[in-house]
């Protein structure tokens, strides 16, 4: 008896002498990061309960307690579960606020401003174009809204107009499976063009005038994966955001206009010495934008300052790449041709695609084995800069690319990663330390760094070998990752 009273007597001691943790504090709103799209907010303290709900990136969360497991309670939409606390940040918010979810930007051709402070005579923090989501929305008063808006590495926070602002639906990204075409149609997945109107038209969210209006798409722009839902609407897409167009302003080859046959592809401008060509025989407008998908690969089209620029790329016995400029008309300014230097491989020997900023866009245009060219957007071809690859380049595979906020951009090459300025200088060429690695598929650039992902692991469905690199050059890591909705 007295053994057994020494024993609970020391161990109360212990107990009172043991530091008191004290519990984790939270904010009462926090804010879902560290996920790709979104979380699930589950029943139970489980990644195996019942997901109740998705939270997409950048939503706030209320009334949020400590759990255990690595989980938070809180509420969202009306509903009270738990999300692993990894994907949750503190916020300044309270729940007293109001919330209304993630936004997209609608309601206007090109783009809707961010302001310092809820007003139109206050300082623009930001342009944020037309589809976005903006993220961390609270609710004040005069009508305007607080949020985030995130571009590249950049993120911006401000106040922008409920006017142009609509619950951000995330089915957008994503085509409506449910829109099907009319008996008889052959308007089916097809690039358009706005016709017949003045300045521009509505994108609705409908198949009703009265619809509410998702963005305006000025005249001479371009529509794709065009569906003719009923004899007076067509459901297309247009700079991310999905919606209904009367059909009276959209035309395509075939459908109301007569078709262009694609004219054969001939050498009309040599790109080391840039020499242009004046002469426009047969070279297709604009609404024939369809006849370069059926012949080409890797089209690239992009609208910028009321000039529209497609790269058609076609296999033959050398790569061919031919880039045509159109203007507010639809008719050709310029075109730009060139021709691998090689025949045709595995490898990859010419690309192109669009860099820049929205203020100042640019035509990127690779030739393996020479280097980079930049051409300017507008009435003329103009050629900005040239990067030769003899200045330490030595690009010798296949090569894949992403944009940065600032204008430069990243391409990656075998097990290369290089960093180029918008004024075309090499500011950094680092290599990671797998030399087996090949076949770059896609750059991610997050807040901490960039990820460039390799299909180079075979027979492994959604695998991908991934390289990381710190936004100065230096290598860090490999490893192997699976790519998948969700958590």
């Amino acid at each position: 008896m007295k053994r057994m009273l020494s024993i609970l007597i020391c161990l109360s001691l212990l107990y009172v002498l043991l530091p008191v943790v004290p519990a984790m504090a939270l904010s009462d709103v926090m804010c879902v990061t560290n996920c790709s799209e979104w979380v699930s907010l589950r029943e139970d303290m489980s990644t195996s309960s019942k997901r109740l709900a998705k939270v997409y990136l950048g939503e706030l969360v209320t009334d949020c307690k400590m759990a255990y497991d690595g989980f938070i309670e809180c509420q969202f939409g009306g509903k009270t579960g738990y999300i692993q606390s990894k994907y949750l940040k503190d916020t300044d918010y309270s729940s007293g606020e109001s919330f209304p979810g993630n936004q997209m930007v609608v309601n206007v051709e090109e783009w809707a401003s961010m302001w310092d402070s809820p007003s139109t005579k206050s300082t623009r923090v930001t342009k944020v174009p037309v589809g976005s989501i903006v993220t961390s929305c609270v609710g004040t008063t005069g009508g305007f809204i607080l949020c985030e808006y995130k571009n590249g590495r950049k993120t911006y926070k401000g106040y922008i107009s409920t006017s142009y602002l609509k619950k951000a639906n995330y089915s957008a990204s994503t085509q409506n499976s449910k829109a099907t075409p009319i008996e008889g149609s052959s308007v089916d997945g097809i690039t358009m063009t706005v016709t017949n109107c003045n300045d521009w038209v509505s994108l609705r969210e409908k198949a009703s005038a009265s619809s509410a209006r998702l963005a305006k798409v000025p005249l001479g722009a371009t529509v794709d994966q065009c569906i003719q839902t009923s004899d007076s609407f067509i459901y297309c897409h247009y700079r991310g955001i999905y919606g209904y167009i009367q059909s009276q302003y959209l035309t395509a080859p075939g459908i109301n206009e007569p078709v262009i046959d694609y004219p054969e592809i001939v050498p009309q401008t040599d790109p080391q010495t840039d020499t242009a060509v004046n002469s426009f025989n047969n070279i297709p407008i604009l609404p024939d934008y369809a006849s370069f998908q059926q012949v080409g690969r890797n089209v690239v089209m992009e609208t910028y300052q009321g000039y529209t620029i497609i790269v058609q790329h076609v296999d033959n016995q050398f790569e061919e790449m031919l880039a045509v400029c159109y203007d507010l008309q639809n008719q050709p300014l310029w075109r730009l041709y060139a021709q691998s230097l090689e025949e045709l491989s595995d490898v990859v020997q010419l690309d192109a695609f669009v860099a820049g900023t929205i203020e100042d866009p640019q035509l990127i245009w690779y030739i393996n084995g020479l280097g980079f060219y930049s051409y300017s957007y507008g009435p003329a071809l103009q050629l900005r800069w040239f990067l030769p690859n003899e200045v330490g380049l030595n690009i010798t595979d296949s090569i894949t690319h992403t944009e940065d906020y600032d204008g430069s951009f990243f391409v990656a090459f075998s097990n290369v990663l290089m960093h180029i300025s918008p004024e075309g200088q090499l500011l950094w060429r680092t290599e990671c330390e797998d030399s087996t690695l090949y076949w770059p598929v896609s750059i991610d650039i997050d807040e901490n760094g960039i990820s460039v992902f390799y299909d180079n692991v075979v027979d492994v469905s959604n695998t991908y070998t991934e390289a990381r690199f710190t936004f100065e050059g230096a290598f860090q890591y490999t490893t192997r990752r699976i790519i998948a909705e969700g958590e």
